[in-house]
């Protein structure tokens, strides 16, 4: 299980990961950001720790899962569970802080975070749909099996074979398609914030996604 204790310390940083990690300089200067984390009111630090935790949790899921790392995402399911980790959680954490600072409805938190999990979800479908190729060539994918496989055999054949292009647009269209399921979710939670650089801050990357 993850563990949040390092976001108890006043200066901690890590610079054991390698030269050319793409995050790298978060961890290595860690400590700027724990003098930041510090200055919340603890009911905030509560927030962050919670939503680290079960990110933290769900993302190690994925690192120990032998079938998600040899073969990636199956179904479309899959593909909402892992989004859900990674950028749903990112959303009610917020809405969690939206609320207690009294910058968004309490509906925002409504049906187990339903409109904030569509927001999460919609941005990292987004990023996912995007970053095709990047991830190919780093050696993994996030598009799910269940529906690449509707218009190739190979994923990495979209660019790889020039005759099997226009099936790649048609696959993009449909996990366009499917990421477009959220949007009406996603107006509806901006609608619900009250304060003007809270709305900023969430509807800004929703509309450059």
């Amino acid at each position: 299980e993850v563990s949040t204790e390092k976001l108890s310390l006043k200066d901690w940083n890590f610079d054991g990961n390698g030269p050319n990690e793409k995050d790298r300089i978060v961890l290595v200067e860690f400590h700027h950001i724990l003098t930041e984390f510090h200055k919340l009111r603890p009911e905030y630090q509560d927030i962050v720790k919670k939503i680290t935790k079960k990110m933290g949790n769900g993302m190690a899921d994925y690192i120990l899962d032998e079938n998600f790392n040899t073969n990636g995402l199956e179904t479309v399911k899959d593909f909402d569970l892992y989004c859900h980790y990674v950028a749903g959680l990112v959303g009610e954490g917020l809405s969690d802080l939206l609320v207690l600072a009294r910058f968004a409805d309490n509906q925002v938190q409504a049906e187990n975070y339903r409109l904030s999990e569509s927001m999460g979800l919609f941005l990292q479908k987004t990023n996912i749909i995007r970053d095709y190729h990047e991830d190919l060539e780093d050696g993994r994918s996030f598009y799910p099996r269940e529906i690449w496989s509707k218009y190739t055999d190979s994923l990495p054949n979209f660019f790889k074979k020039p005759e099997e292009r226009e099936k790649g647009v048609e696959c993009i269209n449909d996990l366009v398609l499917n990421a477009l399921n959220h949007v009406i979710d996603v107006l509806t939670y901006l609608s619900l914030i009250r304060e003007s650089t809270s709305f900023n801050f969430c509807a800004i990357p929703q509309v450059m996604a």
